[in-house]
């Protein structure tokens, strides 16, 4: 057997159950009628939704209203993690990063650099909001003025303020139609974990196309 049949044997046995189901929103009969929008996690409180889907998904949630702020954050991510050097994007919640960077004794690299942006250890950024069933940040690069932060070092930290969670991905583009009227921005991203893909025999491998580590700091 050459690898090319290996290859597509693998993917065949995978695809021989059909589409998986969806574990959040169960897919509808067809039907002449367009049924109500029922999902099986409850979003009544976001914060304890956001933190356990964005948990499942491989990210690491902080809650800064029960820890001493941002500082010890980046203290252990410099001790632990290794982080030496770093960059931070222009969204308002990183407005006092630049600081606590200075403090700790951690280089902070030009944002909008791409070859200081592969260099660096940690990219920090803010979130203009979260949604609550999928534990998914929104990154707006109006507001960010870059989106190297969010991209190429491979721990990505994003500060979120839980007033800005919305339960669903559908409320968010109404949000978005409410809320925006110039219009999108030129890149509007949604992040659920860190970067994994599976386009090698459908094998996840974390890492691939952006950060290996997603952490998000609720305040």
């Amino acid at each position: 057997m050459t690898d090319r049949d290996r290859f597509l044997t693998t993917v065949r046995d995978r695809l021989a159950g059909g589409l998986p189901g969806n574990p959040l929103r169960p897919f509808a009969p067809a039907g002449d009628t367009t049924p109500e929008i029922t999902y099986t996690v409850d979003v009544g409180d976001p914060v304890a939704a956001f933190t356990a889907a964005a948990t499942a998904m491989g990210s690491e949630v902080v809650d800064l209203h029960e820890d001493a702020g941002l500082h010890p954050v980046l203290a252990t991510l410099q001790h632990d993690g290794g982080v030496r050097t770093a960059i931070v994007s222009d969204d308002p919640e990183c407005g006092p990063v630049p600081g606590l960077l200075t403090q700790l004794g951690i280089d902070r690299l030009p944002s909008g650099d791409p070859d200081a942006a592969a260099r660096a250890d940690l990219g920090v950024t803010g979130a203009s909001h979260g949604i609550a069933l999928t534990g998914s940040l929104v990154v707006d690069s109006r507001r960010a003025g870059t989106r190297l932060a969010s991209l190429l070092p491979p721990t990505h930290l994003a500060i979120l303020e839980r007033a800005n969670l919305l339960p669903t991905p559908g409320a968010l583009l109404r949000h978005l139609d409410d809320h925006v009227p110039d219009g999108l921005p030129s890149n509007l991203v949604l992040i659920t974990g860190h970067s994994r893909s599976a386009d090698i025999e459908l094998q996840l491998t974390p890492g691939v196309h952006g950060p290996r580590r997603l952490i998000v700091a609720l305040r």
